[in-house]
């Protein structure tokens, strides 16, 4: 009778640990649906995405090369003006040379 009690307390521990496991199941299985359902977006709206990034990247490039050209262009704004100031200061170093030489004569 020993041994039939303490199966009997077995099963009865057994069944009660299923009983209990049932909601654990339902919850791990909702949570895998949800997923699965998360994922079927995720793979839906992914490509749009990245044709998205895609197309915001290739705007950035063309935007950030119009701006290095348009930075080049006015890095080189310096040099012609010091090109012109140097040539006027000629042009006015010989005008004075001659106006110089008239005066003397």
């Amino acid at each position: 009778m020993n041994q039939e009690s303490a199966l009997l307390i077995l099963v009865v521990v057994l069944i009660v640990f299923v009983v209990l496991c049932i909601p654990v199941f339902l919850r791990i299985w909702r949570i895998t649906k949800d997923v699965k359902m998360l994922l079927q977006n995720i793979n839906q709206s992914l490509p749009s995405i990245l044709k998205n990034i895609e197309e915001i990247t290739t705007n950035v490039n063309s935007s950030s090369g119009l701006i290095n050209k348009k930075i080049q262009d006015y890095a080189s704004i310096p040099d012609r003006i010091m090109r012109n100031i140097a040539a006027v200061a000629k042009g006015m170093h010989v005008f004075a040379e001659v106006l110089l030489k008239k005066e003397k004569a």
